[in-house]
């Protein structure tokens, strides 16, 4: 192979790989945004009193749980029960 034959190989691999990476990041943020639909789709069930752990038990068997890792579900159910929490703790203080 010749110097250009070999670049314009790397390149390609280069690029295989960028696609790839890009695909992979768009399908993670799919995979996301379906999990924030199911917290949404949930919102009456979900107060300053839920529990990730008591929370799951009523999802666990939906894809949209299933198809994201455990510790991002996590991370956006707290995302999600943080402001409710914040919000219930401000309107409690004030009824002391």
């Amino acid at each position: 192979y010749s110097i250009g034959e070999k670049r314009a190989i790397f390149d390609q691999f280069v690029k295989g790989k960028l696609d790839a990476r890009k695909e992979k990041k768009l399908d993670f943020k799919q995979r996301q945004e379906a999990f924030r639909q199911l917290l949404a789709e949930q919102k009456d069930k979900i107060d300053h009193k839920t529990q990730y752990s008591d929370f799951k038990k009523l999802i666990r068997d939906d894809e949209r749980y299933q198809d994201l890792d455990p510790r991002e579900r996590e991370i956006i159910f707290g995302e999600i029960v943080t402001p409710i929490r914040e919000q219930y703790n401000k309107s409690s203080y004030f009824h002391i």
